[in-house]
C-alpha cells in the first residue's frame, strides 16, 4: 500500500461546532459536539481554541487522544 501525505486545512472552532465528526490523521473518526459554549472532539474538551501556529489553526484540548 502506498502512503499519501494529506495537507491539513485550517478549521476554526466556529467551523468545528457546525460539524458532527472529523477524521484524525490516524484515520479514526472523532465525534464533535457543541452545547452551551462547550466544544468537544472525540470526548476531549477544547480549552483554548483558534491558536494560530504558522499555517495551521490549533485547538488545545484537555486530554490526549489515542
Amino acid at each position: 500500500a502506498q502512503a499519501r501525505a494529506r495537507r491539513a486545512r485550517a478549521v476554526s472552532a466556529a467551523d468545528l461546532a457546525k460539524m458532527t465528526s472529523v477524521t484524525a490523521r490516524s484515520g479514526r473518526s472523532l465525534a464533535i459536539t457543541s452545547a452551551g459554549g462547550k466544544l468537544t472532539i472525540g470526548g476531549a474538551t477544547v480549552i483554548k481554541p483558534d491558536m494560530k501556529t504558522g499555517t495551521i489553526t490549533a485547538h488545545e484540548i484537555d486530554r490526549v487522544l489515542m
